[in-house]
């Protein structure tokens, strides 16, 4: 029987080593493994969701650079009823030229056009870099989480094989082998989980950017922003999408006014024609609009004082969003740094509690089942540890995209 205890003692010794040896090897590795960058999922995500070429090529059609609308033609007879009368025939060509005002707010509608486009892309780089942060540290998590549970499986399997080995000898009860087994049942679901989290974000992700492979690095800098965040809310990309679509709402109801009003050039030829003469007329007539007084329409008041409201609106919701989600990363930030501190003084007094439990085996002073308990724990907390590490940096992901910074 001491021989029997001896041995008992030295398998779950050597079991209680192995276990700590493999908790300390448990490493923020990474199953990113190809040569891939996060610009070049952002790439690849672009490639993929192009706009329809048919709708782009009908945004390049520009208007003509001096007609305000599209000329016409006017054609009359008139035959006289009396002997000595004479018939006329006229035809005119009107032509609406653009006023100084209009030709000058076309030029900046062109400019405007092409800034929406820019500014178009630079908030769908925005959109399609927070899905692609969201999904490769989603499958971080997940992976993190795989490797953990496989290195405590494989060592539960290999302390279960002993501990079976044990209890047909009638060494030890059946109570430590059951929580072993009853541990392995909970870590195999675990990983069931994780392994299904991983695979479904790693889907989007393919779905995505039509890539079979993760980036390699994913890790991004740490942002030094004020506290206000004022000035990255002004220079975030939604901030100016809405503030260029304004000015450009505010010049198309300029051009609805009285100023922009266009000028006409009349082109006339004329034929009288009678008994005694025939004569061909040729003339050029100009109207100029007196913009001196202000006939808006009220309708495009209202309409003005609408868009008004709405930006004015539109941008404090904007803002406030931007600034509650900034602030809540920011908050959650310092939380993760805290808890990281005291995760890894909890984790080195883990590693502690291992070598006194080796000792306490050897002195008969501590039951299995409590020290099989120990190890349980001392797995959990290494892996909350790593999970912790993770968040951290993920978190420095996602507060760039909330300063609407791209990939």
């Amino acid at each position: 029987m001491p021989e029997t205890q001896a041995f008992n003692r030295n398998s779950l010794r050597y079991n209680l080593l192995k276990g700590a040896l493999i908790i300390s090897s448990l490493s923020l590795s990474s199953a990113f493994a190809q040569s891939l960058t996060l610009s070049d999922a952002l790439a690849a995500a672009l490639a993929t969701n192009k706009s329809d070429t048919k709708v782009a090529n009908s945004v390049n059609k520009n208007s003509s650079s001096w007609l305000a609308s599209s000329p016409r033609v006017g054609v009359s007879y008139l035959k006289s009823n009396e002997a000595l009368g004479s018939d006329e025939s006229e035809v005119n060509l009107t032509l609406p030229i653009k006023s100084l005002l209009q030709f000058e707010l076309d030029k900046k509608l062109v400019s405007a056009k092409q800034t929406t486009e820019k500014l178009k892309q630079a908030n769908k780089k925005l959109f399609f870099s927070g899905l692609i942060r969201e999904q490769v540290w989603g499958i971080k998590v997940a992976k993190s989480s795989v490797a953990t549970l496989e290195n405590k499986i494989d060592f539960l399997i290999q302390l279960e094989e002993q501990y079976q080995l044990l209890h047909k000898n009638s060494t030890v009860n059946a109570y430590p082998l059951l929580l072993i087994k009853q541990e392995i049942l909970a870590s195999k679901i675990q990983l069931l989980e994780r392994n299904a989290e991983a695979s479904e974000l790693f889907g989007q992700y393919q779905r995505l950017t039509h890539l079979n492979s993760l980036p390699e690095n994913i890790i991004e800098e740490s942002l030094t922003l004020e506290d206000s965040f004022s000035a990255v809310l002004i220079n975030h990309p939604a901030t100016i999408k809405l503030d260029h679509d304004w000015s450009e709402k505010q010049h198309q109801l300029t051009l609805a006014n009285n100023q922009s009003e266009p000028w006409t050039l009349s082109l006339s030829a004329k034929n009288v024609d009678s008994n005694t003469f025939s004569e061909q007329q040729i003339g050029l007539s100009a109207e100029v609009p007196i913009t001196i007084f202000n006939t808006t329409k009220q309708s495009v008041s209202n309409e003005w004082l609408q868009g008004e409201n709405s930006y004015q609106l539109a941008k404090t919701r904007m803002f406030l969003a931007l600034t509650t989600e900034y602030q809540s990363l920011k908050s959650y930030h310092q939380l993760l740094t805290q808890k990281q501190q005291l995760l890894l003084a909890t984790k080195n007094i883990s590693k502690s509690i291992i070598k006194e439990t080796q000792l306490l085996v050897e002195a008969q002073q501590i039951e299995q089942d409590q020290a099989l308990r120990r190890i349980f724990n001392a797995f959990n907390t290494q892996a909350t540890f790593k999970l912790n590490q993770i968040l951290l940096l993920k978190n420095t992901a996602m507060l760039r995209q909330a300063a609407g910074i791209s990939l």
